[in-house]
């Protein structure tokens, strides 16, 4: 919520958490989340290293690796826990 776009940019205060309530409508629960960003990385997508926004979401449950780009599409998600990870075209 934090983050904001500049000339095409994405501007992010770094180790400022958010938290949030969550629903799951399937297991009909709630949990608590909290959202930090932790900066730029460079990462390898299909072959090619990209510099993409890397966000970490913590909860009761586990943490997740979720990096995004410049316009906040979701490219990658890094479950280590389970060993999950899912990578976007």
């Amino acid at each position: 919520m934090a983050c904001h776009q500049e000339n095409g940019k994405v501007s992010c205060p770094v180790a400022q958490k958010a938290q949030f309530g969550a629903l799951n409508a399937h297991a009909r629960s709630s949990l608590l989340i909290s959202m930090e960003f932790t900066g730029k990385e460079k990462v390898p997508i299909h072959g090619a290293e990209r510099e993409l926004n890397r966000l970490t979401l913590k909860s009761e449950i586990g943490e997740w690796a979720l990096w995004l780009d410049d316009q906040f599409k979701l490219v990658r998600i890094l479950v280590p826990e389970d060993n999950t990870e899912v990578v976007r075209d």
